[in-house]
């Protein structure tokens, strides 16, 4: 199983646990977003050359149905250290940088807890 988190439009975020079978897992992926999947991915090589950051799952034509999600592209923008120049849309599920086979793993705590942080302190901000 995959440790995930998804990150909604209005900034509330929810714990998930996705199956490893790839099929299953793209089931699951497309239930969680309402459609068809893209995966981007946002992050940075820190001094000691280790990778931090999160893949993205998007809605495939999101930016065109459904509503900016300010709360994941904040989060995007922190993890890569720069602005984007677009807006992430639609609920977003975040899940690990992928290996060296190209295969996503876990979301790791410490980017599941700044997500979460950032998602409710914007919130409260709002």
């Amino acid at each position: 199983m995959l440790d995930a988190l998804r990150i909604d439009p209005d900034g509330t975020t929810t714990r998930l646990t996705l199956p490893l079978q790839t099929a299953e897992q793209a089931r699951a992926l497309r239930e969680q977003v309402g459609g068809f999947v893209e995966v981007a991915k946002y992050g940075r090589t820190d001094g000691d050359g280790v990778a931090i950051g999160a893949s993205f799952i998007v809605h495939e034509t999101g930016a065109r149905d459904l509503p900016p999600n300010p709360y994941a592209t904040r989060l995007a923008a922190a993890l890569a250290r720069r602005r984007l120049p677009y807006q992430l849309h639609g609920p977003i599920v975040l899940l690990g940088l992928p290996n060296t086979a190209g295969e996503l793993g876990s979301l790791t705590g410490n980017v599941r807890d700044t997500a979460e942080a950032l998602s409710s302190a914007l919130r409260e901000a709002a």
